[in-house]
């Protein structure tokens, strides 16, 4: 919902023509962590998507930057114009279950929708859904809830998008979900449920993994500023640059017709007390980044097992022409395979002061692990700040 997201960045229109929202703007409903009913009726046209500061202390979005940004990266391509229609339909603190298919939330988006589809049959266009954004998980990893249920979860929605979207438009193209991880559990926000690890990025990565047919991983959020005052929220800033991400992930699945993978760890070989890890690289080659993002120890590199004293990480390197990492231990494993496990920018501290760390770039789970993706930004211009991919958080078991 882009909560303490001010100011709003992107307020003037860049592709008026092929970047649009409802008159309402980019939220149907105000939000307020209320549930309100929207009034179909109200949706009247589609105008040119901008961003806008609300009374209740929302902002920028990722819509208008990921919207901007396919279509910059299709002209760049060569490409004709791809036309977006973006809308807003969480709620502030909203878990699965209060968003899932039956809820107010759900029917605003299906209304929404349906009126979308209306006008632009009236002006003689096909309207396609192609995608459901899901920018989520921390309430649910406050309500305890597992990897598993979460990963569930996801599949279901969309499932259910797939089927009650498709009825409407009467597409044949399947709807796929687009996810990130999160990555403040190490937040005061969290009171007592504040924790070194949590299972809901894992849940968030897993999906992507195990339905790349249906579910995108854009990126974790470690990279990303977030909220001073919580820890948890992101800046307007950083809301901007994750929905450039987003941009870049839907350009490449859906108009280049490759789908989107993040950079992730795919296989783990040991050799004594050598660990080598290969990777899935958007943009090779790998690098580690302690200029972007301190260091929080060995890179984010965590090693562990189910001996009662596993070896400790000597050393952290990059080596196979920049699309490999090695790992060297202190000392050979003992654990049998299946029972070691080697995680990334996973573990964090909550001794930051306040009773937390918050997430970010500085403090909380991190790692310094990213490829080296040419894209550059909207902000500043498009010539200071670079849109790496980081590498997902992950506890591979090897």
């Amino acid at each position: 919902m882009g909560l303490f997201a001010n100011p709003a960045i992107s307020t003037v229109p860049m592709w008026p023509d092929a970047a649009l929202m409802t008159n309402l703007g980019v939220r149907q409903v105000s939000d307020r962590g209320q549930f309100r009913a929207l009034k179909p009726i109200l949706i009247t046209s589609l105008v040119p998507l901008v961003e806008a500061s609300t009374p209740d202390h929302d902002g920028e979005t990722i819509g208008a930057a990921m919207a901007f940004t396919v279509n910059d990266l299709a002209r760049a391509a060569g490409r004709p114009p791809w036309p977006v229609v973006f809308s807003m339909h969480g709620v502030t603190g909203a878990s699965y279950e209060m968003l899932k298919r039956g809820t107010i939330a759900y029917r605003n988006s299906l209304e929404t929708v349906r009126r979308v589809a209306a006008l632009v049959r009236a002006a003689g266009k096909r309207d396609v859904v192609r995608a459901v954004t899901v920018s989520h998980g921390e309430t649910d990893y406050k309500m305890g809830v597992s990897a598993a249920e979460y990963e569930s979860y996801l599949v279901q929605w969309r499932a259910d998008y797939d089927i009650d979207l498709r009825a409407i438009t009467g597409q044949r193209e399947p709807v796929m979900l687009f996810t990130d991880q999160m990555s403040s559990y190490t937040s005061a926000v969290f009171g007592a449920q504040a924790a070194p690890i949590a299972p809901i990025p894992l849940a968030q990565l897993s999906a992507a993994l195990h339905h790349p047919e249906s579910i995108v991983l854009v990126c974790p959020k470690y990279w990303l500023t977030h909220y001073r005052k919580d820890g948890a929220h992101l800046t307007s800033r950083s809301e901007e640059l994750l929905g450039e991400k987003y941009g870049e992930a839907i350009k490449q699945t859906f108009v280049d017709g490759v789908a989107w993978k993040p950079l992730h760890i795919t296989a783990a070989a040991l050799e004594a007390d050598l660990i080598t890890l290969s990777y899935h690289i958007p943009s090779p080659p790998i690098v580690l980044d302690t200029q972007t993002i301190r260091d929080p120890g060995n890179f984010g590199f965590v090693y562990t097992d189910d001996s009662p004293a596993p070896p400790r990480i000597r050393a952290v390197e990059v080596a196979g022409g920049g699309r490999q990492v090695l790992i060297h231990l202190s000392a050979p494993p003992s654990a049998p395979a299946g029972h070691r496990h080697v995680q990334y920018a996973y573990v964090g501290s909550l001794s930051c002061g306040g009773g937390g760390c918050a997430a970010g770039p500085i403090s909380g789970p991190r790692g310094n692990l990213r490829d080296s993706d040419p894209m550059m930004s909207r902000l500043d211009g498009g010539n200071s700040t670079h849109l790496y991919n980081w590498a997902a958080i992950q506890d591979f078991v090897f």
